[in-house]
């Protein structure tokens, strides 16, 4: 049994180190007790006696396995075998595809110390070609902890809202345990309800396609493949029942309550959870400090969820069913007081509007596959399945004026305009608006794929990749616009609208790929020819009612209820907007044959596509006239990646062609103060990409470093003139092409532990980012059009500092943001703003088994001309548990939010076009109990 659970190891470390050319493992025992050596250093010499890598320890329970995975020029290495207290031993390895060696016994050094001293210390981080592995075990953490507290501390990795987590700046596409996918498209749940004391190890690699078994050599490896974070759960941890719960209530009355269960083997996994809350976010205190002082987050939510997953695959793990079934009904409340200014070179536009929003949404989803690997063939099925139904009530009321107003509190002028009416005829008032909304919105989508690779009679394969979508969306919105413009007459413009917007659509797309060359041995050069042929039919209408033109009593606000329709139909179509309803059907035929070539070495990878896009666009637009819009476009979009040893570069040319509907010779004034016209002489915008990157992973003091250079530019982008009258307050806008747009960036990262007894880590990363942004002007209707470039130079840095200990661990992390904007035009603001944050964290391990976690955060706002965009917040979170019952199984915490009632719900933003300060009804401070429960419960062992 031992032997099966070892070959067993070997073989999934063989699989997961894509980077070798030679790989084997071996036992080390004492020469005079042939007991087991734990922590022994095994060493890959060369033949000159160079090091070449480090074999990894793998922990048996009765028993210590030594993997070594290596890249292997020579025709024999040298291994070397070394342990305090013992002679070191070094033996000749001969090179082959299999090696074999006995298990190595060590004899004690004969001289005897009088007093000896031993600390032992674990490794944090090792690297297996491309492989890191980082240990679980190193990082101290409160008995509460989720996987997310895990990863947010592992060297190299960032953690980001809504579960995105990068490693060396590159994004994860998919979060695995024990090499198996978890709640598909979901990692959140995982992050949220994985305990992080089941964890035993941590890896992050690019991971090879399913397929690669019949489309490439063994170890080799692309560019391109995908970076994935794979769990290793602790032996105890591979079978039995798993759930976690909890449940709170606190003041503002929030509350709180979750619940994650699975029980799950090597071949099955069954999990369900359920998480109920009104918090409005998933931000934890005592973690790393990442709080967003300076962000609020609007309004009010109140979300319920819960979800299924099941996982199944056979003895051998070539057969795999995978499907998970999510359901949510989600509530937002939420009201904003925004003041706005715009800059024109004419005088400033001052605004002033109050949005008042409830919406309700529910619906589910499923996701599903199938997975087939078989000898000469492989199968692989996904589809995607939401439905969602959502409800939302809006109330908006504005008011635009031609110079600043005075106000005694936030938001003055709409009162006296909307209650008193003693400002509405102001000169300076533009015009001011109310607009009462319902709308309704039916969304359905499918995707479904089905991918494979058929190994042919002459050694060659054809992969095959069909992808089949669906979507349908069925919209209805009622409006009650009420419209004055002091400025032209005293008249008012009411507007009682209903306007239904029926969407559907697919498309169907098919793929083959042919190898026609694979020849070379060290070096292997493989020349593909792909074909691809895509078609895509869109149905969209938008039908507009006006109910104030039939007159008896519809053009009243208030006489009717709110939400109804006429009786007859043929009242209906006699309030029917011709001008801005219309029929639309757009169709998209791409063809696409590619031939790509491939160059692998042992340190060199190199792919080039060579992709010839023949693209056939049609669109059919009914209202007042039947307008036509086709256009055949032939693209030549190559792509080039190269990659050696640490370094990757990329590069490629892309074409875009403009949406159809701004090529139409039409405009829309559904909206009284917007305007919308199309061009019909748009052009398609060239995009070029240029990026660089080099990483570096060291194990001693678990070192890692990123570097990466970007370079992004666009020719004819699209850009939206917009002219202003300023006696109506309407806009004009009209799409134009632009020349002139580029950004380009650098970035670096570095991280090491300070001592080999990982106490102390620093971490070092910053961005410099450039960015010459070249829009077009606000512009009166008599003005001419003119181009307005703005150089915006954006640098950030980010400092951190943390200590780890058994009782206590704590950190420091400050980031500088500086922002500095400049521009020829007249109108235009400098800006030279510094955003500081400083965060210190503290998670300590107190007697009777009581956990406390806190982070004190300080933010800081400079340089801003506006002086009320200058300020300092502190923002202070604790959160205190106290661990009952002998396994330490039921918990009860006590978490504050925002202690010192700093912490700011109004979001502020300047840029180029002008400045907005947004008030949310957001409770930001609040205090939490709760209580939680988790369960392990092991099968019996014989």
């Amino acid at each position: 049994m031992r032997n099966k659970i070892v070959f067993l190891l070997f073989l999934i470390c063989s699989n997961i180190a894509v980077a070798q050319t030679t790989s084997f493992s071996v036992y080390v025992r004492d020469s005079v007790f042939n007991r087991p050596l734990k922590d022994v250093q095994v060493d890959i010499l060369s033949p000159d006696s160079a090091l070449m890598d480090t074999c990894m320890m793998i922990d048996l329970e009765d028993d210590y396995l030594y993997v070594c995975e290596f890249k292997n020029k020579h025709p024999y290495f040298l291994l070397k075998i070394s342990k305090q207290g013992y002679e070191t031993v070094i033996l000749r390895i001969e090179s082959a595809k299999r090696i074999t060696p006995d298990p190595i016994l060590l004899r004690k050094k004969p001289r005897q110390l009088d007093r000896a001293v031993v600390r032992a210390s674990k490794i944090m981080m090792v690297t297996h070609g491309d492989t890191i592995v980082y240990n679980a075990d190193i990082f101290e953490l409160s008995e509460g902890s989720m996987l997310d507290a895990l990863i947010e501390q592992l060297p190299g990795v960032k953690l980001q809202p809504g579960g995105v987590i990068t490693v060396n700046g590159n994004p994860i596409s998919s979060l695995l345990i024990d090499g198996k996918d978890f709640f598909q498209g979901n990692p959140a749940v995982a992050l949220e309800n994985l305990p992080a004391y089941t964890v035993s190890k941590v890896k992050a690699y690019q991971k090879a396609p399913d397929n690669a078994y019949l489309t490439r050599r063994e170890g080799e490896k692309h560019p391109d493949d995908p970076w994935v974070i794979d769990v290793n759960l602790k032996k105890e941890y591979h079978e039995g029942l798993l759930v976690n719960a909890e449940v709170g209530a606190g003041t503002k009355e929030r509350y709180l309550g979750k619940g994650f269960g699975m029980f799950f083997n090597d071949r099955f996994r069954l999990g369900v959870y359920t998480n109920f809350n009104n918090l409005n976010d998933n931000h934890k205190p005592g973690h790393d400090g990442n709080w967003s002082a300076g962000d609020p987050i609007s309004g009010q939510r109140m979300q319920q969820r819960g979800g299924l997953f099941f996982l199944t695959s056979s003895k051998d793990n070539k057969t795999q069913i995978n499907t998970t079934i999510e359901a949510f009904h989600d509530k937002e409340n939420t009201t904003a007081f925004t003041a706005s200014e715009s800059f024109l070179n004419s005088g400033n536009i001052h605004n002033r509007s109050q949005t008042a929003t409830r919406t309700c949404n529910r619906g589910f989803q499923w996701d599903g596959s199938l997975s087939l690997m078989r000898k000469k063939t492989y199968w692989h099925y996904q589809h995607h399945f939401d439905c969602s139904f959502a409800n939302t009530s809006s109330s908006i009321l504005s008011a635009e004026l031609s110079q600043k107003p005075v106000e005694q509190y936030r938001l003055a002028t709409l009162d006296s305009i909307f209650s008193l009416s003693g400002y509405s005829m102001s000169p300076y008032v533009t015009n001011y608006y109310s607009d009462l909304q319902e709308k309704k919105s039916d969304r359905l989508n499918y995707l479904g794929m089905l991918n494979s690779t058929i190994q042919l009679p002459w050694d060659k394969n054809l992969n095959i990749f069909a992808v089949a979508t669906y979507h349908k969306t069925k919209s209805r919105t009622f409006s009650n616009y009420l419209l004055r413009t002091p400025s032209v007459s005293n008249e008012t413009t009411f507007n009682n609208r209903f306007i239904s917007e029926p969407k559907k659509g697919f498309a169907l797309s098919l793929r083959g790929d042919y190898c026609l060359i694979e020849k070379g041995d060290n070096w292997k050069k493989k020349l593909y020819l792909t074909y691809e042929g895509t078609y895509e039919h869109n149905k969209r209408d938008r039908l507009l009612y006006r109910l104030d033109r039939l007159g008896n009593g519809w053009d009243e606000q208030g006489l009717y209820r709110f939400g109804t329709l006429p009786s007859t139909v043929d009242s209906l179509a006699l309030a029917t907007d011709w001008i801005n309803s219309y029929y639309r059907n757009e169709t998209h035929w791409q063809h696409t044959p590619q031939i790509r070539f491939c160059l692998l070495g042992d340190d060199v990878q190199l792919f080039m596509f060579f992709p010839f896009i023949i693209e056939n666009v049609r669109l059919n637009d009914l209202r007042l006239e039947n307008l036509h819009v086709k256009k055949q476009v032939l693209k030549f979009e190559p792509l080039i990646r190269l990659e050696y040893k640490r370094f990757d570069f990329f590069a490629n040319f892309d074409r875009k062609t403009p949406d159809l509907h701004l090529l139409l010779n039409v405009i829309d004034n559904s909206n009284p103060l917007a305007i919308f016209m199309g061009n019909e002489n748009l052009k398609t915008t060239d995009i070029y990409h240029l990026k660089g990157s080099w990483q570096l992973n060291i194990k001693e003091y678990a070192q890692n470093a990123y570097a990466s250079f970007e370079y992004y530019a666009e020719r004819n982008a699209v850009g939206q003139t917009r002219s202003y009258d300023p006696n109506t307050g309407v806009y004009t806008y009209k799409p134009m092409n632009i020349n002139g747009n580029w950004q380009a960036e650098l970035r670096g990262s570095f991280a090491r532990n300070l001592n080999k007894t990982n106490h102390w880590n620093v971490s070092v990363d910053g961005r410099v980012h450039y960015n010459h942004s070249v829009d077009f002007e606000w512009t009166n209707q008599s003005d001419a059009i003119n181009r307005s470039i703005v150089h915006n130079y954006l640098s950030e840095a980010t400092l951190s500092l943390r200590y780890r200990s058994k009782p206590l661990n704590a950190g420091f992390r400050t980031t500088l943001d500086w922002q500095h904007a400049t521009s020829k035009r007249t109108d235009f603001q400098k800006i030279n703003s510094l955003n500081v944050l400083y965060s210190f964290t503290a998670q300590a391990k107190l007697p009777l088994d009581i956990d406390v976690n806190s982070d004190l955060t300080f933010y800081t706002r400079n340089g801003y001309e506006d002086e009320t965009m200058n300020t300092d917040e502190w923002v202070w979170n604790m959160s205190v548990e106290k661990h009952l019952l002998r396994n330490k199984s039921l918990t009860l915490k006590f978490t504050a939010f925002d202690l010192l009632a700093q912490r700011s719900n109004i979001q502020r933003t300047l840029n180029a076009q002008g400045r907005t300060e947004t008030w949310y009804n957001t409770i930001p401070r609040y205090f939490l109990f709760s209580i939680a429960w988790r369960l392990h419960k092991a099968p019996r062992q014989n």
